[in-house]
C-alpha cells in the first residue's frame, strides 16, 4: 500500500482533512497524518474533533510517500513556520510526486 502524507496543524479545515483521508483509503492508499510536532493534538476550525498525528514531519522522509495533501483552514499558517514541513514539501515537489492543496 502506498503512503500519502496529509499535513495536520491547529485550525485545519475538518472537511479538507477527512474527505481526502477517506477517499485515499478507498483508492488503496494509506493516509499518514503528519504534523509539526508543535502540539500533542489539534482542533479544527469548527472545534468538533480533536486529532492526533501519526508522525511528526521531522521523523519522515519524502521517499516514504507517493504524495502529499495540505488541508486548508488556518493550519497552513502554522505549517509554513516548520522547517521540517517545508523540507518535506520541497523534497516531495522536487521528486515529482503528487501534491494536493486546498484553499
Amino acid at each position: 500500500m502506498k503512503n500519502v502524507a496529509i499535513l495536520l496543524e491547529e485550525l485545519h479545515n475538518e472537511h479538507e482533512l477527512w474527505y481526502p483521508h477517506w477517499r485515499l483509503m478507498e483508492a488503496g492508499f494509506k493516509p499518514i497524518l503528519v504534523d509539526t510536532g508543535r502540539l500533542s493534538s489539534y482542533m479544527g476550525e469548527n472545534g468538533n474533533l480533536e486529532v492526533v498525528a501519526d508522525k511528526p514531519a521531522e521523523a519522515v522522509k519524502a521517499a516514504q510517500f507517493a504524495g502529499l495533501i495540505i488541508p486548508g483552514g488556518l493550519g497552513p499558517d502554522y505549517l509554513r513556520c516548520s522547517e521540517a514541513v517545508i523540507k518535506l514539501f520541497k523534497d516531495l515537489y522536487q521528486s515529482g510526486k503528487a501534491i494536493g492543496l486546498y484553499c
